[in-house]
């Protein structure tokens, strides 16, 4: 079973940055806890992205109302107190610290991208926030940013097993029977065109290797989920291994090597927002990383059209078996439910993606459009 909110970095401001990666710590730490008080031997998760967050419980052999006890949390009624969110608060600063700060280039380019692609803090933070900020948050606050966001009109609830519909229907109708009645929310989705002018931005690091990264705004899968998924496959065939780039690098650059990155996660499927192409060249000096960096961003439109069907149809079986994995097991299918659910407002689920994966042609013209014609955002990372 999983509780899926309508509710991400996207939603914060310079104020309440980092608050819904905390509100995912507390209810996940409430969650454990009533797993525990009840006996049901639930495990628990709990994550946040740009987008949504979730909660999510498995019982082996446990009753509805155990998982629906362990799992379900209504973040109204979520109690915080100082010292708890002070602990959660220190641990948001130690995965700070673990997988930013001791990366060696830190923000760059993964984290860097999307906060000067765009220009909201929701679309463009890292969801960590200012760690020390978070330190001073109150449980006021925390409660004032829950009971604006948290709604049950901005919740989806996936549950998975042997039950009834019927019965589902009754628990969760006994367990929210004081919850007023509110209309089902759609959160308007922010609007980016294409960026019209490139954009320089010079990053310091003490002690690395120069750097340099091209990135590139991607639209809103909502818009043509077949192009997004052309779009994907185009990007992982062109830069793998023994894609068209890194072969053009060995021919022309030789001891540069590049790597690409979808966005803040990584995952091309679990976003709406902040997404972007980003690709990182190291392995050279200042100028002649700059100079490759110049030359890929001409060549990359070409290159891209050099990736085969074959490849493609590689790639797309390979997300089909990741994506039936993914539903076989009873947590992730729960997730992967709610999380369409809270992404696409019920227009596009699952095997809407799945469908479009097992299209027998894929199209690399998309991807090729966007690195041409619209503006890039060049970042140098140096010391």
């Amino acid at each position: 079973m999983a509780t899926t909110y309508r509710v991400g970095f996207r939603d914060e401001d310079e104020q309440t940055a980092g608050m819904a990666h905390l509100v995912e710590h507390l209810m996940g730490r409430t969650a454990r806890r009533a797993a525990r008080s009840g006996g049901t031997g639930a495990q628990v998760v709990a994550e946040s992205r740009r987008d949504y967050s979730i909660v999510g419980a498995v019982t082996p052999g446990g009753t509805l109302t155990g998982v629906i006890h362990a799992g379900v949390l209504r973040p109204a009624g979520l109690s915080i107190e100082l010292d708890e969110l002070h602990i959660e608060a220190a641990l948001i600063e130690r995965e700070y610290q673990d997988l930013i700060e001791a990366r060696p280039y830190g923000l760059f380019p993964r984290f860097l991208a999307a906060r000067h692609l765009y220009d909201t803090v929701g679309e463009g933070g890292t969801g960590y926030g200012d760690p020390q900020t978070l330190h001073r948050q109150t449980p006021a606050a925390v409660t004032a940013f829950v009971g604006r966001h948290y709604t049950l009109a901005r919740t989806v609830l996936s549950v998975v097993g042997d039950f009834s519909p019927d019965e589902v229907i009754d628990v969760v109708a006994e367990y929210f029977a004081g919850a007023p009645a509110q209309p089902a929310s759609r959160q308007p989705w922010p609007v980016n065109g294409p960026l019209v002018q490139d954009r320089e931005v010079r990053y310091r690091r003490a002690g690395v290797p120069t750097a340099v990264a091209l990135a590139w705004r991607l639209p809103d899968p909502a818009d043509d989920l077949r192009a997004h998924v052309g779009r994907v496959l185009t990007g992982q065939a062109a830069f793998a291994p023994d894609g068209p780039v890194a072969a053009w690098l060995r021919d022309t650059y030789r001891g540069i090597g590049a790597r690409m990155w979808w966005n803040t996660f990584n995952n091309p499927w679990e976003s709406r927002t902040g997404l972007c192409l980003t690709v990182e060249l190291t392995g050279g000096g200042s100028d002649r990383l700059a100079e490759s960096a110049m030359a890929l961003r001409q060549a990359l439109p070409g290159l891209i059209e050099r990736v085969s069907q074959p490849d493609l149809d590689i790639l797309a079986a390979r997300h089909r078996l990741d994506l039936t994995r993914k539903f076989d097991h009873p947590m992730e299918r729960a997730r992967l439910l709610g999380t369409m659910e809270a992404l696409f407002d019920g227009a596009t689920c699952w095997l809407d993606l799945w469908t479009v994966l097992c299209a027998t042609a894929h199209d690399p013209d998309p991807l090729a459009r966007i690195v041409e014609a619209t503006g890039c955002l060049v970042m140098r990372c140096e010391t």
